[in-house]
């Protein structure tokens, strides 16, 4: 199993947190964000890893040299994460874990996604999402309908950025990547394209507390969830 961080864009509406340092760079309880999915990954034998830098790639690559797979996108100022995505195509060769890197999660999160066999599995957070959510709706343990245009009132809850796709799925999914890309569409909708071609996407719910970093107040919840947690 490998797996795959997307850590391209700059982090624009954090600020001046990230005007000199890519936002999966921000420390949270004494790592960044990145190497705290770094460790995680590494306590489920996952430790095959490529990181998709962009913004400040330099940093993110003195931080982690000689422990991860680099690639990059130069274009990121003006691509989506599918584009990203695409940078690293032929690093998916097997079963595949993909994650962005400003998405905190506990630590135990990805066991059940990891228990899934079934080809394409997202990790969902069952709660009531407000309009920012990437937002998914469901039927018969399946994902139906996913995109941050759902209906609130809908929606079962929100996608936290973290798939696992199995080998077998991966022609369809490197497929419906590109198109993708080539449209300037988001990740959620790789999986969107999937279900419209007749593939199954199931899912895992989260475990615990997480956040996805977009805003300074995501950052500060960040922190406040894992400022005591302690590290296996």
């Amino acid at each position: 199993m490998k797996a795959i961080i997307t850590a391209a864009g700059r982090g624009s509406r954090l600020g001046a947190l990230t005007r000199y340092i890519p936002k999966g760079l921000l420390p949270v309880n004494g790592e960044s964000m990145i190497a705290r999915q770094i460790r995680i990954l590494g306590l489920y034998g996952i430790t095959d890893v490529a990181i998709i830098t962009g913004y400040q790639s330099e940093k993110i690559i003195e931080q982690f040299k000689n422990r991860v797979t680099f690639f990059h996108n130069p274009d990121y100022r003006t691509t989506t994460s599918t584009a990203s995505l695409c940078k690293a195509i032929n690093f998916m060769d097997t079963d595949v874990i993909v994650m962005t890197s400003d998405t905190v999660f506990p630590e135990k999160s990805l066991e059940a996604l990891l228990k899934n066999e079934n080809r394409y599995c997202l990790l969902i957070d069952h709660k009531r999402c407000d309009m920012e959510a990437v937002k998914v709706e469901v039927a018969d343990n399946m994902i139906e309908k996913a995109g941050k245009n759902l209906s609130v009132d809908n929606a079962f809850g929100e996608w936290t950025y973290i798939s696992r796709i199995k080998e077998c799925g991966l022609a369809d999914y490197k497929e419906i990547l590109q198109e993708c890309a080539v449209n300037k569409l988001g990740q959620s909708q790789i999986f969107v394209g999937l279900i419209h071609k007749g593939h199954a996407v199931h899912y895992e719910l989260m475990n615990g507390e997480w956040t996805e970093v977009d805003f300074v107040k995501d950052y500060r919840e960040a922190k406040r969830i894992f400022e005591f947690e302690m590290k296996v």
